[in-house]
């Protein structure tokens, strides 16, 4: 109905109107719901965003263009969608997003990367060549891919002959037992530190997919204050 997507510009009704469009699943409303979910608040942006899963990949250029969201959680709220869509065509611009970051999200980028399995070990490989690559997000990317999937692979590059991508691997591999912790983290298994808010951001959305999370809002981060 046309008075939704009027709501969807009154920051009282937003949300609201956003997660009813959501439900409907027409990804004919990808831009307008994308757009909508930019001007929100962070305990709204967690409650709107998985519902875009529903959208499916019709939706790819929408959430797509999110990952060059100003805001911080925003960003990060759209890199969680196209992990859970896995959509191919976004591994490039994910691994865009890692190499540029400048915020805290960049280790839920590497998640992230880790989470498309064989689709993302060649970028991630070709990126490794790149002098200017930031190494501590490239190896943390790779260990993410070690445990999903992507171990023999990432072995392999051990050998590499380039010496820098050699070491890179060599210390993905030892950090496999640290990723495999991180994951738990967001998905529940283990407990959160309550001081991280980017972990905060994507345990909830995880529990709003799952029809888990609480009624109350997440909290503000320290950052929105």
């Amino acid at each position: 109905p046309p008075e939704l997507v009027v709501m969807l510009d009154h920051p009282k009704y937003r949300r609201a109107a956003a997660i009813a469009h959501a439900a409907r699943g027409d990804a004919a409303f990808a831009d307008v719901l994308c757009k909508a979910v930019r001007k929100m608040p962070r305990a709204d942006v967690v409650r709107v965003a998985p519902r875009l899963v529903r959208l499916g990949e019709e939706a790819g250029d929408a959430l797509i263009d999110g990952l060059s969201a100003r805001k911080t959680f925003v960003r990060q709220a759209f890199a969680l969608v196209l992990a859970h869509l896995k959509l191919r065509r976004a591994v490039v611009p994910l691994l865009h997003r890692l190499t540029a970051e400048d915020a805290a999200i960049h280790r839920e980028l590497a998640r992230v990367m880790g989470s498309f399995g064989n689709a993302a070990f060649r970028p991630l490989v070709r990126q490794l060549a790149d002098p200017k690559a930031p190494e501590d997000r490239m190896v943390r990317a790779l260990s993410h891919l070690a445990i999903q999937g992507c171990e023999k692979q990432v072995d392999e590059l051990t050998r590499d002959g380039d010496a820098r991508i050699a070491s890179m691997a060599t210390r993905a591999l030892s950090m496999r037992d640290e990723a495999r912790a991180y994951e738990e983290t967001v998905s529940g298994k283990r407990a959160l530190d309550g001081s991280d808010a980017v972990v905060a951001f994507s345990r909830r959305f995880e529990e709003e997919l799952r029809g888990t999370a609480p009624e109350a809002d997440l909290v503000t981060a320290e950052e929105e204050r």
